[in-house]
């Protein structure tokens, strides 16, 4: 069993699913707006045996359950600007059950949605780390009192730019032994031909609004990188050796979505 802390829009739905494919299909979903609830559940789960392979959501690091905290733990992180731009994209489509009442897509005020107290967009990565509420204020050192608790917790640490160097290193510090298969974006329900309009002076907003988040990317980015030191050569290198790996032993259905993921290799 092992935990995953989804911090929103950084990759954790395609994520999931590559968790599945290592651990099992069994996911409990842990939601941070029914918190007490969810671990309720969880807790009476764990306690008749429910066998349970990954534990995920959008949660804190710590709920109160010794033998979840316990747990192995991975997360990814990304650019406060890129998720926050991804966030309010999916806000603006009518997406986020959570948002759309408080914010609908008519009439969409990107700045209000950016300087809200909402949880999915005020410093979500180090308020799940840290397990501070909305309402608590937070300055840069708080980003760095959140790098030091994934760094104390030996939380294994993803970055989203850098997806694929994050399960190469996945794979090898958890002993994974099958490929990964990078899914194609999901645009169904995307709508066609549009586009929020974002502009420069909601870039701003993000730089003083997400001081925390941001400080905690810097160091956690800086600290892969030191960890991961992969060039785009070495990094398809190795993503060609666990294609060959996974075409010995699995199913040829499967192995031509690897090679999809080789083909669109950034």
């Amino acid at each position: 069993m092992i935990r995953f802390l989804h911090i929103p829009k950084t990759a954790g739905t395609s994520f999931v699913r590559v968790l599945q494919q290592q651990y099992g299909p069994k996911v409990f979903t842990l939601r941070n707006t029914h918190l007490s609830g969810d671990v309720n559940c969880l807790r009476e789960r764990l306690e008749i045996g429910e066998r349970i392979n990954v534990i995920s959501g959008h949660a804190p690091l710590d709920i109160g359950l010794p033998q979840v905290d316990e747990l192995e733990c991975i997360l990814f992180l990304r650019n406060p600007l890129r998720r926050l731009r991804s966030m309010c994209q999916h806000v603006w489509e009518g997406k986020s059950g959570n948002l759309i009442w408080r914010y609908p897509p008519e009439g969409f005020d990107i700045k209000k949605l950016l300087r809200s107290n909402e949880w999915e967009i005020n410093n979500t990565a180090t308020r799940s780390i840290l397990g501070l509420k909305v309402s608590e204020p937070l300055d840069s050192e708080a980003g760095s009192v959140a790098f030091e608790r994934l760094l104390e917790r030996d939380l294994r640490i993803g970055i989203t730019e850098k997806y694929d160097e994050s399960l190469i290193n996945f794979g090898k510090i958890c002993g994974w032994r099958r490929a990964f298969i990078k899914e194609k974006k999901n645009v169904a329900r995307r709508h066609v031909g549009r586009k929020m309009k974002w502009v420069a002076e909601h870039d701003e907003v993000v730089w003083e609004t997400q001081v925390a988040d941001r400080v905690l990317y810097e160091l956690a980015s800086a600290h892969f990188s030191e960890q991961v030191p992969l060039s785009g050569v070495q990094r398809r290198g190795k993503l060609r050796a666990l294609l060959a790996f996974f075409n010995y032993f699995y199913s040829r259905a499967f192995s031509s979505q690897a090679n999809h993921m080789i083909r669109n290799e950034r």
